[in-house]
């Protein structure tokens, strides 16, 4: 698909990459950003199969499936293969473009969000250990604020004083 010079410029200047599949799932536009994202040029894309690239081949077909039955966008994380090996994940969004109630394309817009859902991961894990830590002490932790009002105490604290968190905090 060829796309007026003005809104080619337009969607290169995007960081997000914004693409445009057939019914067949076939890549028909991708703007600049999937450089970045995959390392692959949008030449270099546009006419292949969308699901070829996916982590989860069988998904990214089910999402093509999903849409031309229902005509309704999905919005979900996935993960690719980037030109090098390397997997990274993405939130995507897959809105069908519809003519005479056919749904005659779509067009994704995709967000690199591997740092982010790496730090997820490191916090989930850090707040555990935390928990673990603070939990399973036989020393009395807890936390107030600067009225000495209580905030947070751990069980073993709870027990010597013989009352639940929502009794004390506060």
């Amino acid at each position: 698909i060829m796309l007026p010079k003005e809104i080619q410029e337009f969607l290169d200047e995007i960081p997000d990459v914004v693409f445009l599949v057939d019914e067949k799932n076939r890549y028909l536009f991708l703007n600049k950003a999937i450089e970045m994202l995959l390392g692959y040029k949008p030449e270099e894309l546009v006419g292949k199969y969308r699901p070829d690239f996916s982590a989860n081949k069988q998904r990214a077909e089910e999402q093509l499936k999903e849409i031309l039955a229902n005509k309704k966008p999905i919005r979900e994380e996935m993960s690719f293969y980037r030109k090098n090996g390397e997997k990274v994940t993405v939130e995507h969004i897959l809105t069908p473009i519809q003519e005479n109630g056919k749904v005659k394309y779509i067009l994704g817009v995709a967000r690199d969000i591997t740092e982010l859902k790496k730090a997820r991961e490191k916090l989930i894990s850090s707040e555990e250990k935390y928990r673990s830590l603070v939990e399973f002490t036989d020393d009395s932790i807890y936390l107030v604020d600067r009225e000495c009002r209580y905030l947070f105490m751990n069980g073993k604290h709870l027990s010597r004083l013989g009352e639940s968190l929502e009794e004390v905090v506060g």
